[in-house]
């Protein structure tokens, strides 16, 4: 830390201030200058990226528009520093304080509110600002969890908030944390031990990837008393077979939430990377996700990032329109609150379904703003194999970068092999490298971790690609039938069934699946679909299973061209 002479202090607490360590008041006169720093100020390791720092400040203005709006503020205000302009570091990415030449007070006194009376007229800025107070007032009104804790019907009640150990007595905003605990039953040296315990293990990094979550081995005396129990018990069904029961309870009440149940053969070793047994891991992690969703129903102005984030999961899925508005929303506030990579990971990939669903025609702007979330992504979490899948995909789709989308897929089941959405996307690359058996086998493979899962529409449709490109038309068309039936809403299933139902002579069939996507996707014909390289079926190109002069036969219905 430089001398005090030389250190500006960024106060946050009551009225934004600029002042030197003289007490002069230097704080710059424009709005969006005060809102800049603040916004900098207040971020984790104080820095933003440019375009999220665009998208606070001026969100009502065109990408480019907003760009220049920012560089002329920074110009301005590195101008009205002076000699304190070095407090600035900035890059073609990203713009930071250097705490080496400014402290930042945020501490609030009595009667204080955060940033108060700042006026900047954009609708983005204010819903950071208020979210920001709801926090500041969250920590202040519980001065920790121990006050709160007596209040009925608040989120400490319920169990939901813990202390940070790093601050005794004091909630962290965003950070409201649940504990699970793992308890088995087979002795060390026993070699069910070893598949109980490696199952802990996947599921545990499964939890972590997603969610904030703290994961106990077993009761202590440090176990909060209303952790989430999760018994794991392995026996053996018969010389060749293993089973494995797995159930959750709620600790507080003892209330059953989850139980499931496997059996698996050995082929001469302790099965703890089998499919089946994988699945059931993956199926605990979202039993538990919907458990502590439902715990939060009726919590006043209950907050927290991981539930954020696993809401806006669904709303991604549901592949509308609207609900992925609402999921980069819920994914932008749950950042704020908690800046974790898999946040960023999945607003880049909320912008791939954009683009590949034809919800945004402004490919330009998806794919700045996917690459900036996928370079915060990766910053803030290299080694999460959600992040590496969401990122992998991102960049094969929008950047068209087989081997970058190979290589982040290769690290992503490597970190996770019971990911299904690495083992997804690394069939995609090989898909890509023209390696076709390799990525239907690798398809099956995902298809088979996520059978069980609400999204398990996409990887029956990844795998129905790869058949399609494969030869099996008969497996390819089964499985987009069932991606359809459990998505109606996702296109690419109703995009393939036109073409395979074609393909064989089901021109009914055809004409009324082609009417169904028609009213999903107005500027369908099957016109284009037949003739436009650009529309999204290029597998099925390559793959000899569109027929040209069939759907060329259907396309004068009425009601789909």
């Amino acid at each position: 830390m430089q001398a005090d002479t030389d250190i500006l202090r960024i106060i946050l607490g009551g009225r934004f201030r600029l002042e030197l360590s003289s007490g002069a008041d230097v704080t710059p006169t424009s709005a969006k200058a005060q809102g800049l720093l603040a916004l900098l100020a207040s971020a984790p390791g104080h820095e933003r990226t440019r375009l999220w720092l665009q998208e606070k400040l001026w969100s009502d203005r065109a990408r480019e528009q907003a760009a220049a709006s920012l560089r002329q503020e920074l110009r301005n205000l590195r101008i009205g520093l002076g000699d304190n302009k070095k407090i600035l570091i900035q890059n073609r990415m990203v713009i930071s304080l250097d705490t080496e030449f400014c402290g930042i007070e945020d501490d609030l006194s009595p009667g204080q509110e955060f940033l108060e009376g700042i006026d900047i007229r954009d609708a983005a800025f204010n819903d950071w600002l208020t979210a920001e107070r709801h926090h500041r007032h969250l920590v202040e009104a519980t001065g920790g969890a121990a006050r709160l804790a007596n209040v009925p019907g608040t989120a400490a009640a319920s169990g939901l908030i813990r202390p940070d150990p790093a601050y005794p007595g004091r909630v962290p905003a965003g950070l409201l944390r649940r504990a699970i605990v793992f308890e088995t039953f087979a002795k060390p040296g026993d070699p069910l031990h070893v598949l109980e315990t490696a199952f802990v293990s996947f599921t545990a990094l499964g939890l972590s990837e997603t969610m904030s979550v703290d994961v106990f081995q077993g009761r202590t005396p440090s176990t909060p008393p209303d952790a989430i129990q999760i018994n794991v018990q392995s026996f053996l069904t018969g010389p060749d077979k293993t089973g494995m029961k797995v159930s959750a309870e709620d600790g507080a009440r003892h209330q059953l939430i989850w139980s499931g149940i496997e059996t698996v053969p050995n082929f001469g070793a302790v099965p703890v990377d089998h499919p089946d047994i994988l699945r059931l891991s993956n199926q605990l992690i979202e039993a538990l996700a919907d458990a502590l969703l439902l715990k939060t129903e009726g919590i006043p102005d209950y907050m927290d990032a991981s539930l954020m984030g696993r809401m806006a999961l669904r709303k991604i899925f549901s592949m509308q329109a609207e609900q992925l508005d609402e999921a980069d929303k819920l994914l932008e506030t749950a950042f704020e609150l908690d800046p974790r990579g898999i946040f960023a990971a999945w607003r880049a990939q909320l912008r791939v379904i954009q683009h590949v669903e034809r919800f945004d025609d402004d490919a330009d702007r998806l794919i700045a703003e996917a690459e900036d979330h996928c370079y915060t992504a990766l910053e803030v979490e290299p080694s999460n194999s959600m992040v590496l899948a969401a990122v992998a995909k991102s960049r094969l789709v929008l950047n068209d970068n087989v081997m970058a989308c190979h290589e982040l897929a290769t690290k992503s089941v490597a970190l996770n092999p019971s990911n299904p959405f690495a083992w997804d996307i690394l069939s995609t690359a090989k898909l890509y490298a023209g390696d076709h058996e390799k990525a239907h086998a690798l398809a099956f493979k995902a298809q088979q971790l996520g059978v069980r899962s609400p999204h398990s529409f996409w990887w029956d449709m990844g795998r129905c690609v790869t058949a399609a490109l494969t030869g099996r038309a008969e497996e390819a068309l089964r499985l987009a039938e069932v991606s359809h039936a459990l998505s109606p809403h996702f296109r690419p299933p109703l995009r393939y069934l036109t073409a395979l139902y074609a393909a064989q002579g089901q021109m009914e069939k055809a004409i009324y699946v082609a009417r169904k996507l028609k009213q999903l996707e107005p500027d369908f014909s099957l016109e284009r679909m037949a003739q436009d390289a650009k529309y999204p079926v290029s597998p099925l190109r390559k793959s000899g299973l569109l027929d040209k002069e069939r759907l060329s036969d259907i396309s004068g219905d009425e009601n789909v061209t």
